[in-house]
């Protein structure tokens, strides 16, 4: 009997820790759109978000926000969170609705990126975006006319806008037909210790244990229409973490379909208040210390990103106490799961770095084959090589032959023998040959007097024919 009450006593005790998981979802309110009715209190802004685009869009409903109209076309918007996420797994739960004439073309994108709409110009795809640092999952039926999601990666250093063939950088992708379904279309992305997978209503898309995304960045959304559009509405954003299970004083949960409920603190509250409080204290100094690091990095190069810092130090997150400090079984309790999940934090923080080391040398390596690569094809026979040596060696020997001939002789004294020689023939042009010329006009027969010699041979002519004609004239007449 005494054995039943220790453990009826244990399971009162423990019975708070371990309600289900099920029956409520932890979401964070400085994360999530349309967690209360109406989505927002003045109808102009959504808590904890920015909204960039076109004017007077996003549009802000009570049940909803509508990122493109319906008409006109080629409208781009976005909403990006105003806080970097502080936690190193989560879960996105994203609600949206994509109605248009059957042939409309737009994109609904899912951001989480290192300088959020800094980043990029915050309502663009990742097709037209200038290089940005993340993560980014499209939805659109404008490449090949497949209606898809593509999942893409970039480290800042790759610009997709100018890339020939987008789609195949893409990690992930499947087949989804989103458009004109009536209902809201569900899209959740889940990054956990050893996975990242993305569902959409309710199948999975794809899932992979090569990703392992860094803590400090921005979620975001963006939609973009054409000049045939499409209409995208967004219902709802929500985020989770299993980190934030266990914050007692958290009195509101919310569920799934926005019922809300509340859990009763036990007689341990206050110090898990305390806990608490510490805890979110160290988050908002990280994230401070990481929105620092992206405006610094993005002006004068000063402080890096957080995923960009080597952790030089060990901060723990429990602090030591003796053991006389715990009076009963609940609080020993307690400080085991605290430690436990210190613990488990620190690994993970661990295996991160691990995993972004990895990813460094990846890259690496593909950036080395792929030098190899272009060398191999754009490599110079070796016969040609050996021939334009030869050719520099002949030049070497001439080049050496002038120097030689420069510095042995006096280059002065050939120099002024050159200049003399022209001096003099200089003189002879200005002096010597218009004196020739004068003296040979002046020498030769006077024009005067060969004028008067053809005078004379033209009269002799006139008068021999004038003689010639009398005389033919005088002469008798013959008949026959």
């Amino acid at each position: 009997m005494a054995t039943f009450l220790r453990l009826l006593k244990f399971a009162i005790l423990v019975a708070p820790f371990v309600a289900p998981a099920q029956a409520f979802v932890n979401y964070d309110p400085d994360f999530s759109i349309a967690l209360t009715h109406p989505i927002s209190p003045d109808g102009n802004q959504v808590p904890s978000f920015d909204m960039v685009g076109n004017p007077g869009y996003p549009q802000i409903l009570s049940d909803r926000i509508i990122l493109t109209p319906p008409s006109p076309g080629n409208y781009r918007t976005g909403l990006w969170s105003a806080h970097t996420n502080p936690y190193q797994d989560w879960t996105a739960d994203v609600n949206f609705r994509a109605t248009g004439s059957e042939h409309g073309k737009g994109s609904f994108t899912f951001w989480y990126t290192a300088r959020g709409k800094h980043g990029i110009q915050g309502y663009e795809s990742p097709y037209s975006s200038r290089p940005w640092d993340g993560l980014a999952l499209t939805i659109d039926n404008s490449q090949g006319g497949h209606a898809q999601l593509r999942a893409y990666l970039n480290d800042g250093s790759r610009d997709y806008s100018i890339h020939h063939d987008v789609p195949s950088l893409a990690f992930g992708h499947c087949d989804f037909w989103y458009r004109n379904k009536g209902a809201p279309s569900h899209m959740r992305v889940t990054h956990g210790f050893r996975s990242f997978k993305v569902e959409l209503d309710g199948n999975v898309c794809f899932e992979t244990d090569k990703v392992r995304l860094p803590k400090g960045y921005f979620f975001g959304v963006s939609a973009a229409s054409a000049s045939d559009p499409d209409s995208i509405e967004l219902f709802g954003f929500k985020l989770s973490s299993p980190e934030r299970e266990g914050h007692e004083n958290q009195q509101h949960f919310y569920h799934d379909d926005q019922h809300v409920g509340e859990r009763i603190p036990d007689h341990t509250l206050e110090q898990q208040k305390q806990s608490h409080a510490e805890e979110k204290e160290r988050q908002r100094r990280e994230a401070a210390q990481a929105a620092y690091g992206h405006k610094m990095s993005a002006g004068n190069g000063g402080i890096p990103p957080a995923h960009e810092r080597d952790f030089e130090h060990y901060e723990a997150e429990v602090r030591d106490a003796p053991a006389s400090s715990f009076k009963t079984q609940q609080e020993q309790f307690t400080d085991l799961h605290n430690r436990l999940q210190a613990l488990t934090h620190h690994l993970s923080a661990v295996q991160n770095q691990i995993g972004m080391v990895y990813d460094k040398l990846d890259s690496t390596l593909g950036q080395i084959e792929d030098f190899r690569q272009e060398a191999r094809h754009r490599r110079v026979p070796r016969e040609q090589v050996d021939r334009l040596e030869g050719k520099m060696a002949d030049m070497d020997q001439k080049l050496a032959h002038l120097e030689s001939l420069f510095t042995s002789k006096d280059i002065e004294k050939q120099f002024e023998s050159i200049h003399n020689v022209l001096r003099d023939h200089h003189s002879n042009l200005l002096y010597a040959v218009p004196d020739s010329v004068h003296k040979v006009v002046n020498s030769g027969p006077r024009i005067s007097f060969g004028m008067w010699i053809l005078i004379l041979i033209q009269i002799s002519l006139v008068g021999g024919f004038v003689y010639y004609k009398r005389k033919k004239n005088a002469m008798p007449k013959k008949y026959l």
